[in-house]
């Protein structure tokens, strides 16, 4: 089997399992090969409930054994040989949990799975090492940037409160607008329209402060979901990176 873990994606519609209608591209393109390809939502996408936890590495996971274990179960339904010989890609949010679901299963998360060889591609290993300073420091598109900071800044808000009122992390009049564009409702073409151009015009001094020098919850956010490449592999793993 191979598992392709998409990229980053704040539209529920986007998602692979009803993105042109259910027809994943890469779904196909793997399949093609000859192999047994999943492409798992995550949590919060497609049709499932809720927000998505994004840049969560537990759900990216879980999400990804959660979508082997149920193509296991379809395919012996249909009478079909399942090799659990399992290969994992995936393209920027989708490096990372292809990463993160490696290093889980090497560490025996279901060993019922073997992980064969993984090939992420493009992902955010290091957000506080390299993906934050290459932002701060303007290697990285600052509309692309905005996108994403405010994505995070509010999915992990959910998740590990690092804010009480919006206006102390996004500037007006984006402090009222940035939180429901996340909701999983709008695409991403409609959140880059409502977004401006770059991250300094988004966020505060403070938020930007955080950036630089993260403490509190923040920091303890970043050592939770900082790891996903902080392991020793005992299978080949080949790095892409992708424009």
């Amino acid at each position: 089997a191979v598992s392709y873990n998409h990229g980053t994606q704040a539209g529920a519609s986007e998602a692979p399992s009803v993105d042109d209608g259910g027809r994943s591209v890469e779904g196909l393109t793997l399949a093609s090969a000859g192999f047994l390809a999943v492409a798992p939502d995550y949590l919060g996408l497609g049709v499932g409930p809720g927000h998505h936890p994004y840049g969560q590495l537990t759900t990216e996971t879980s999400a990804t054994l959660d979508m082997l274990r149920a193509a296991r179960t379809f395919t012996v339904s249909q009478h079909r040989a399942f090799d659990p010989s399992v290969y994992t890609t995936g393209f920027s949010q989708g490096g990372q949990a292809s990463m993160a679901f490696t290093k889980a299963m090497q560490a025996g998360l279901d060993r019922s799975f073997r992980v064969t060889a993984a090939a992420p591609i493009s992902g955010p290993y290091r957000i506080a090492d390299a993906e934050l300073p290459a932002m701060l420091s303007g290697q990285l598109d600052p509309t692309e940037s905005a996108f994403y900071l405010g994505y995070v800044f509010t999915a992990w808000n959910r998740l590990y409160h690092l804010y009480d009122n919006p206006s102390e992390v996004f500037r007006t009049p984006y402090d009222k607008t940035v939180a429901p564009l996340y909701d999983g409702k709008h695409t991403d073409d409609v959140i880059f329209a409502a977004l401006p151009k770059s991250y300094e015009q988004l966020l505060t001094p403070a938020a930007l402060a955080q950036l630089r020098h993260p403490t509190g919850n923040l920091a303890k956010a970043l050592r939770l979901n900082d790891i996903s490449c902080d392991w020793t592999p005992q299978i080949p793993v080949h790095l892409y990176a992708a424009h």
